[in-house]
């Protein structure tokens, strides 16, 4: 997992000076890549992408949404998208 936070991730030296920051980077980067590992175990069909790979995908995601005049949110499309991500994000298209 330390090596997944490393390259995945991109785990670096961090530009903080507390102690506590420091844990709370690592803890965010250790969750993403638990996140990620879910997602593999649960969906059959991205088990054999690696790791960064969907990584870069979630990364490069948009949402396309239209907020009315009430405040509610509509999400109209996606984009940026691969067959994969869909299949991740069980997006229907």
């Amino acid at each position: 997992m330390i090596s997944d936070a490393k390259s995945v991730m991109k785990l670096r030296p961090f530009r903080v000076w507390n102690e506590d920051e420091v844990r709370g980077c690592v803890l965010l980067k250790i969750i993403g890549i638990l996140l990620v590992a879910l997602l593999q175990m649960e969906n059959k069909e991205i088990r054999n992408i690696s790791k960064s790979t969907i990584v870069n995908m979630l990364k490069s995601l948009t949402v396309v949404v239209k907020i009315n005049s009430l405040g509610a949110k509509t999400a109209l499309g996606y984009s940026n998208t691969t067959e994969i991500l869909v299949k991740i994000l069980n997006l229907d298209t």
